[in-house]
């Protein structure tokens, strides 16, 4: 993720669906300003506990309301096999547009579930 961050320091992260915490863990020994969210805290005590601090519990939807209605911008959102469980994802996908840095990174990692899994993929840079 840093080779398509500009500056990397002061680099503020927010994983959606952070699930165990490694990608959380990763961007805090960067010295990021992390946040991670999930439903429930429990895979991160039991794998990651020293990243605590870094995650909270809470549905990703209405954290990602919050943010955009404190006026919260982050320079790098990931979400990890997240998408494709959602019921709607374009709706996802707008709600991170809000809270995303004009230059900022998107990385988006799914499962893919069709024969050619490039069939379905679209980029698009959002005004």
């Amino acid at each position: 993720m840093s080779q398509h961050v500009a500056n990397t320091h002061d680099v503020s992260f927010l994983e959606i669906g952070c699930g165990e915490g490694f990608l959380v863990a990763s961007s805090v020994e960067r010295g990021w300003q992390t946040l991670g969210v999930d439903y429930q805290l429990q895979p991160v005590e039991k794998i990651n506990s020293d990243i605590l601090g870094h995650v909270i519990a809470t549905n990703p939807s209405t954290c990602l309301d919050e943010q955009i209605a404190a006026g919260v911008r982050k320079d790098v959102i990931a979400i990890q096999y997240l998408l494709e469980h959602v019921i709607e994802p374009e709706r996802l996908l707008q709600n991170i547009s809000g809270l995303l840095n004009p230059d900022g990174c998107l990385c988006v990692q799914v499962r893919a579930r069709s024969a050619d899994p490039t069939r379905f993929v679209r980029v698009e840079k959002w005004d």
